[in-house]
């Protein structure tokens, strides 16, 4: 099963689950996100298992590379906003977002 963008406020915990969902164990995944970002392989393996950070330009690409919806690609920005945020307190502002946009999408799923 495909994991889902809402399930997650860690973009890096996204991207490693999507690619544990992808066939053969993922092998090729990096690799298709990497070309997507416009990016080397190692880079995406950097972004996924250490202290890297994709920019928001290559995360708008790979949203685009998922088939994100544009309200998914909004709350795949905002949660590497978060992650790349270089406070304490932007980054709570940036999680009070996407607490924001959590509960409204729970409101409308409810509709």
């Amino acid at each position: 099963m495909t994991p889902q963008i809402w399930d997650f406020t860690d973009y890096k915990e996204f991207l490693r689950a999507w690619i544990d969902s992808q066939p053969h164990q993922g092998h090729g995944s990096k690799a298709r996100l990497a070309r997507a970002a416009l990016c080397q392989t190692a880079y995406i393996s950097q972004v996924v298992l250490a202290g890297a950070h994709l920019s928001p330009e290559q995360a708008e690409r790979i949203g685009k590379f998922l088939g994100f919806s544009a309200e998914e690609l909004d709350y795949f920005l905002l949660v590497l906003q978060k992650d790349r945020a270089g406070t304490e307190s932007l980054r709570q502002l940036f999680l009070k977002q996407i607490q924001a946009q959590h509960k409204q999408r729970q409101q409308l799923k409810n509709r």
